[in-house]
């Protein structure tokens, strides 16, 4: 980072060790320095210990969640939210406290702390370590300005206390952290391109193979880049839950819906169709394949074969496959979506698909 973002306002302090603060922070905002206590110097990169105390130039509530993550990933270290911020203050917009992540504290029924220890201990082996480093920060009101990178104004206290007890960039810490905006994004492109969670999973191993090679090794103990695969699963039921929502759920249907609006006006033409008959569902597509094959096979209009699959589901949804045959084998026609094989819902789902 370029010494000109730093403004030393406690000058006493030599600039090799100033290096151990500097080289913390995240590199694209510019710092006033006003004060700093080496408790500890170490040789290993980021284990010194310290206390610091500066300014920096962010005006602006929604800036704090992004500095916080890029100071994670700066210092190798992840912060979690004790309480809730505190906000309307007389001359603070907001205030709050984050602590390491090596910091646990589970609530029990009894309220006991002891209690709470003995829970933390249980189910955190490993990962508790009690340790005491934390950050404060204060965002202060400041007078209407077109804030900028480079305002100059340093309106965002912090006060950094690093005194982590355990080690920073190791296997068995860094195994620990949590995962990055960029790794979510790169799993949900996974998940929009169909894949369910294993197959992301493994994707996504390959891509990183690809990506580090040799440092493959070293980079995939760090779960912030390659999460576990517990991780993958439970993120993967809940992407799913927002893009389809909940099973049998009003919010499910209107969902649904919209996706077969937007598939249709993206091939701009009737290409999919749902109705809902006696509670019922019935979904119909010919897509542009099956209306291709309609087209230039003969055989298309003579001779039709249907396959129906169940327990495709938890809905226990039945797939109706239309094909007819040609030189080349098997071609589809269409298919039919339905969660019922009575005469009536099936005789509907026939003439929707018609």
């Amino acid at each position: 980072m370029s010494s000109n973002n730093f403004s030393w306002l406690c000058c006493n302090k030599t600039p090799e060790k100033r290096t151990i603060l500097e080289t913390v922070l995240p590199p694209r905002y510019k710092y006033k320095i006003t004060s700093f206590k080496l408790l500890h110097e170490s040789d290993v990169h980021n284990e010194s210990k310290f206390e610091a105390v500066l300014t920096v130039n962010i005006c602006q509530e929604e800036e704090i969640k992004q500095f916080i993550l890029e100071f994670e990933k700066s210092s190798s270290t992840s912060y979690n939210q004790l309480h809730g911020d505190t906000k309307g203050a007389k001359k603070s917009i907001v205030s709050g406290y984050r602590k390491c992540h090596h910091n646990i504290r589970k609530r029990t029924k009894s309220g006991n702390k002891a209690d709470t220890d003995t829970l933390a201990e249980d189910k955190t082996a490993g990962k508790q370590t009690n340790c005491r480093a934390g950050i404060n920060f204060k965002l202060k009101k400041t007078d209407a300005h077109n804030h900028q990178e480079n305002c100059s104004l340093f309106p965002f206290e912090l006060t950094i206390s690093y005194l982590h007890n355990h080690s920073i960039e190791s296997a068995n810490a860094v195994k620990y952290h949590e995962v990055t905006q960029e790794t979510r994004a790169k799993f949900e492109q996974l998940f929009e391109a169909a894949n369910s969670a294993s197959s992301a999973y493994q994707e996504y191993k390959n891509y990183l193979m690809t990506q580090h090679g040799e440092n493959y090794v070293t980079v995939s103990a760090d779960r912030a880049i390659m999460p576990d695969y517990k991780w993958v699963f439970n993120f993967h039921a809940s992407y799913m839950q927002k893009e389809f929502g909940k099973i049998n759920s009003p919010e499910a249907v209107e969902k649904a819906v919209k996706k077969i609006k937007d598939y249709n006006e993206k091939n701009g033409d009737i290409l999919c169709v749902m109705e809902q008959i006696d509670g019922d569902t019935i979904v119909a597509v010919c897509d542009k394949l099956s209306r291709r094959v309609h087209e230039v096979l003969p055989q298309a209009g003579d001779i039709v074969y249907v396959d129906a699959t169940s327990n495709l589901d938890r809905q226990d949804s039945k797939l109706v496959k239309f094909m007819t045959c040609s030189p080349a084998g098997g071609l589809p026609l269409g298919f039919v979506i339905t969660n019922s094989e009575s005469e009536k819902t099936l005789k509907c789902s026939f003439e929707k698909l018609k």
